[in-house]
């Protein structure tokens, strides 16, 4: 898949394409992304992702206070990964907030000449996301281009969607988020030195430096997965203030790796989440807290081991 902005778009003909954020890159997204590249196909033309390197609505409502299930390098990794042909990243801006539907089309018209159209169920385009389907069918006849409707994918009865699976993980169900994102939920970040407590109790974690814009599961501990330069190894993973000895200001993500001592300070790593274990509390001593980190790692291998 070959990124492109405004600044090294080469004019694309034809082109079949989708617009949308794309967070998470779920199972109902991946819907849409199979129907761009199977339609692409079907007519001859290249398959196009647009999308934005901001969150439209951050632009629209500065204080629109919202984490991301992806940050900008892994929902290019993970559309990368549906076999498309391009994404072309738009930096979104109140200019931009506001065209109209047919506005941004007329806008898109510069780089690609748009032969279909593929719209998601909840898929909305113009100022104040007013393409709906007679202003979609409307424009598809005045600019000569094909439109396909997917519609939404049901699981358990219900649709599934990034707001939906956010609050799955602020509520610790990690299986349903899984379930709905179609792939373990995970964060990747460099390891920073921490206080090295862990290390005292034979508890050594590492500890990890999250992109400011990446959604945090609830609190508390996980079984997880940590794959450092590609290698998977069993881990179990706490998000919190670490209340027993340090009380931070600020949430921090550290992961113990299980029959692992190597150095790996400045390395990127993933940490991939699999069940949640419990909440974080405070204990009395250090030792109440080695014995219940005892307990937590025989509970995260029994979920691995099932896994």
């Amino acid at each position: 898949m070959k990124i492109i902005t405004e600044q090294n778009i080469s004019y694309i003909e034809p082109a079949a394409i989708t617009i949308g954020t794309f967070d998470g890159v779920h199972l109902g997204h991946r819907k849409v992304l199979k129907q761009l590249r199977l339609n692409a196909k079907r007519i001859g033309a290249h398959s196009v992702v647009i999308s934005f390197k901001n969150h439209p609505r951050k632009v629209i409502n500065p204080d629109y206070d919202i984490k991301f299930l992806n940050t900008l390098d892994e929902k290019i990794s993970l559309i990368g990964k549906q076999g498309i042909d391009y994404i072309f990243l738009i930096e979104f801006n109140k200019k931009m907030a506001n065209l109209s539907a047919g506005e941004f089309i007329e806008y898109l018209r510069q780089f690609i000449t748009i032969k279909l159209l593929v719209v998601g169920y909840d898929n909305r385009f113009g100022k104040n996301r007013e393409s709906n389907f007679q202003i979609i069918n409307e424009l598809s006849k005045k600019y000569n281009f094909d439109v396909v409707y997917v519609y939404p994918l049901y699981i358990n009865s219900e649709n599934i969607s990034s707001t939906k699976i956010r609050e799955a993980l602020q509520n610790g169900d990690i299986a349903k988020a899984n379930i709905y994102l179609g792939y373990k939920y995970f964060i990747k970040g460099e390891v920073i030195e921490g206080l090295k407590i862990g290390t005292k109790i034979g508890f050594p974690t590492a500890n990890i430096k999250v992109p400011a814009e990446k959604l945090l599961p609830k609190f508390g501990v996980y079984a997880t997965i940590t794959e450092i330069d590609g290698v998977p190894y069993w881990s179990m993973t706490n998000i919190g203030y670490k209340p027993t000895i340090s009380r931070e200001f600020e949430p921090t993500v550290e992961t113990h790796i299980f029959n692992f001592s190597e150095k790996i300070y400045g390395k990127k790593i993933t940490i991939k989440f699999f069940r949640y274990i419990r909440d974080e509390k405070r204990f009395v001593s250090i030792e109440q807290l080695r014995v219940q980190l005892q307990r937590d790692k025989e509970e995260v291998m029994q979920v691995l081991i099932n896994s």
